[in-house]
């Protein structure tokens, strides 16, 4: 369905199909995991969330004394973000990958037995 469109394009809006054709594969990488995990992979609710949290933050702090000062908040914010994966509450847990390789002992890539 992907080269169909990208060929429709072709012939009014070609600069569109080029763009399609060269990002093919980054936007369909999704379609190489199992059927159950794609809303997950395809969603941003989690950068919607970091987004909102920013904004509020943002409002709170009122103005920024110095570029330092914006950096110091982004920070925080990943190093929270980052806690809250180690500590279980994530997006995609590692039952979720199971999945993937149903064969695997449940030890990350590089650190096997």
């Amino acid at each position: 369905r992907w080269n169909s469109v990208a060929e429709e394009m072709r012939g009014r809006h070609s600069k569109l199909a080029g763009l399609m054709e060269a990002s093919r594969d980054d936007v369909l990488a999704c379609m190489g995991f199992p059927k159950s995990c794609w809303t997950k992979i395809c969603s941003t609710n989690p950068l919607e969330r970091v987004d909102r949290e920013a904004e509020r933050r943002t409002r709170a702090a009122g103005i920024f004394p110095d570029d330092a000062a914006i950096v110091r908040l982004a920070g925080s914010m990943m190093i929270e973000t980052n806690d809250e994966q180690a500590a279980g509450r994530r997006c995609m847990s590692p039952d979720s990958f199971a999945v993937l390789d149903p064969e695997a002992d449940g030890a990350p890539s590089g650190e096997e037995g």
